[in-house]
């Protein structure tokens, strides 16, 4: 009985919280939020409760919230615009005398960009309208305060777009606003481009631009905007380009744009070179950031559309042509000093290294080939090829060797070695070879320097890729050469000397295989066989031409026993080398 009356209590307790919980669901239901629940002992398994009610869309009442805000800004813009037709209308009536209107409407956009940072930080879409609304403000008064009033010169409305895209970005610095230093940096971009296009005033647009880039490179000189720099160097690029065209077709033949002065157009021509590449000094070597493409990118174009255009106004043979010289070998110098003594070795700056070792590569190259010719130019080459090996292998640069290389092919194109050494030892044409020129001997001269150096200074140090293209070019080219110029000798004081150059190939494989087992110099030996098939090639192209039996037979022979004697000689060291 009294089990039976426990149950019945059980089930009770039961029933009421069942429908507590149901109760509160309805009063939650009501109220428009979830039910509360209950406690529920542990014993009892959990009943799953159903789903919350959706509640309202957040982002609708955003939207909702963001239109009640934009309508007011909107009407707001409205009332701005009728202020800056208000001035106009004045300024056309002769209400508002000379250029008292165009003053009061730009200080009236300048009103609007600060007004633009009041509440930016809160509400980014305030910045906008109120930026968009002084764009609109300044664009269409200054161009017609400019082209239909001529109330303000060309200059003068270049000097005043050049103020209200400072002005803008120093109000979007202060707030850092990106919003308001793209709109600005466009507007002001495009207002530039509609005068130009109107008046035809190309230097002044020109200034324009490169002022605007350069407020624009301030700023990314601080981190800022950084997106922002290609638009502006892309414009910057192209004005100085399309005033290089027209400067260069001169005044006869252009007759929209007056053709600015020589000095003028270099001017802005180093102008463009120099405010980017003060930008990059600034972030990689004062503040030790990484080079960015853009700045590499850039850093090339500006280089290009400078020197390039300032080349094609001045041409090769001129004193201005000669300053751009000197300046292209100053930079170099520069850039050689800042990457060995400030950046190699700074580990995350490698990029940094990498770009300006280059730069001054290039530099180097770009100087010398506009200063000097001929032997005056294998000569420089032939120097920079021997400095730059010693520097490298005394300081363990191998940056530097592979610029010795660089430089010595350049050697070998000014001064025509290897052509020159080829019709030597392979003469098949008619009559006798010219004379080696002086550029030939310096670079000989430089490659024997070279190959010394590697075969002396380069022992126990590290071994690197470099180290036997190095040894190999210069010993190939000390070979070479040295055939060339006694192969000019022989054809000078011998007749019927064809069998003894092909002689002195197979002497010269020879004692290529022999020094290289003497010594242990791996080169000699990869040089012994290309020699002997040169011999071959001559054997074909010179002596079998030559039409005579005997000098045929007697070349064959020396070819033959040189083919017969190279291999054993090469195996007889090798067999001497090994330890007993």
């Amino acid at each position: 009985m009294d089990g039976s009356r426990d149950e019945i209590l059980a089930r009770l307790e039961e029933v009421s919280r069942s429908v507590e919980e149901l109760r509160q669901r309805v009063a939650a239901l009501e109220l428009g939020s979830a039910p509360v629940r209950t406690p529920k002992p542990a014993a009892m398994e959990a009943v799953p409760a159903p789903p919350p009610v959706a509640e309202r869309d957040e982002s609708v009442a955003a939207l909702e919230e963001e239109a009640g805000q934009l309508v007011p800004l909107l009407g707001r813009g409205l009332l701005g615009l009728a202020g800056a037709y208000l001035l106009r209308a004045l300024t056309e009536a002769g209400v508002l005398p000379g250029a008292l209107g165009p003053f009061l409407g730009m200080a009236y956009a300048a009103l609007w960009l600060l007004l633009a940072s009041r509440k930016t930080s809160e509400k980014a879409i305030y910045s906008v309208v109120h930026g968009v609304t002084a764009v609109l403000i300044m664009a269409p008064m200054l161009y017609e305060m400019t082209t239909r009033f001529h109330l303000i010169s060309v200059r003068g409305a270049s000097l005043a777009v050049v103020l209200f895209a400072a002005f803008g970005l120093a109000v979007a610095w202060r707030k850092s606003s990106g919003a308001l230093a793209w709109i600005v940096t466009l507007a002001s971009l495009a207002i530039a481009t509609a005068l130009f296009s109107e008046m035809h005033d190309l230097p002044a647009w020109v200034v324009t631009v490169l002022a605007i880039a350069a407020a624009v490179e301030v700023c990314a000189c601080r981190d800022r905007w950084l997106g922002l720099r290609w638009i502006a160097a892309l414009a910057a690029d192209l004005a100085v380009v399309m005033l290089t065209v027209i400067a260069s077709r001169g005044p006869a033949t252009d007759q929209v744009v007056q053709t600015p002065a020589l000095w003028l157009t270099l001017t802005l021509q180093f102008s463009l070179l120099t405010v980017y590449l003060v930008s990059t000094v600034d972030r990689t070597l004062l503040r030790r950031l990484q080079v960015s493409r853009f700045e590499i990118g850039q850093a090339v174009a500006a280089f290009c559309v400078s020197i390039g255009g300032a080349l094609s106004l001045t041409g090769l043979n001129s004193a201005s042509a000669h300053g751009v010289g000197v300046f292209c070998l100053a930079g170099g110098a520069a850039c050689y000093l800042v990457s060995f003594a400030f950046l190699e070795g700074t580990g995350k700056h490698d990029r940094n290294f990498n770009t300006y070792s280059t730069l001054a590569l290039l530099l180097a190259t770009i100087g010398f080939r506009i200063m000097l010719s001929a032997d005056g130019l294998a000569g420089a080459w032939a120097a920079l090829t021997v400095l730059a090996l010693l520097a490298g292998l005394l300081a363990d640069r191998d940056t530097l060797r592979v610029h010795s290389l660089i430089y010595m092919a350049q050697a070998i194109e000014s001064s025509h070695l290897i052509q020159q050494s080829t019709t030597r030892v392979i003469h098949s044409g008619s009559g006798q070879p010219a004379e080696p020129t002086l550029g030939y001997f310096l670079v000989l001269l430089a490659a024997l320097l070279c190959y010394a150096a590697s075969a002396t200074l380069g022992r126990g140090r590290r071994a690197h890729w470099v180290d036997p293209v190095e040894t190999f070019v210069t010993a190939a080219l000390v070979c070479w050469g040295a055939a060339g110029l006694a192969s000019g000798w022989l054809s000078a004081h011998v007749t019927g000397v064809a069998p003894v150059r092909t002689a002195l190939l197979t002497l010269l494989a020879l004692g290529a295989g022999w020094l290289g087992r003497r010594y242990e110099r791996r080169e000699l030996l990869l040089l012994a066989y290309p020699l002997m098939a040169i011999a071959g090639v001559k054997l074909v192209a010179e002596d079998l031409q030559e039409g005579r039996s005997l000098i045929f037979v007697l070349s064959l022979l020396l070819f033959g026993a040189g083919l017969m004697v190279l291999p054993g000689l090469l195996r007889k060291r090798a067999g001497r080398a090994q330890p007993s």
